[in-house]
C-alpha cells in the first residue's frame, strides 16, 4: 500500500514537534506564569521500576514517546 505524501510531511512534522517539545519545554519563561506549576512538578518525587523521578520528567518523556508514536503511525498509514 502506497504512503500519501501528505502523510509523510505530517510524520516529519511530527517529529520536528515532538523533537522541539523536548528540548524547547525544559525551559519555562517566567512571562507564561507557570512557575508554582512547573516547580511542583520538579519537586515531585516517586519510585518508577526502582528509579526516581519527577513529574517533570515523566511528563515530558510520556508525551515525547506519544509525539513519535503518533509520528510513526501517520508514516505507516
Amino acid at each position: 500500500m502506497r504512503v500519501s505524501p501528505l502523510y509523510r510531511i505530517a510524520a516529519v512534522l511530527l517529529m520536528l514537534f515532538a523533537i522541539g517539545h523536548t528540548l524547547g519545554f525544559r525551559r519555562a519563561d517566567p512571562r507564561w506564569g507557570v512557575d508554582a506549576v512547573v516547580g511542583s512538578m520538579r519537586a515531585t518525587r516517586f519510585e518508577v521500576q526502582g528509579f526516581s523521578r519527577t513529574y517533570w520528567d515523566f511528563y515530558t518523556s510520556v508525551v515525547a514517546c506519544c509525539l513519535v508514536l503518533a509520528a510513526w503511525l501517520t508514516s505507516r498509514a
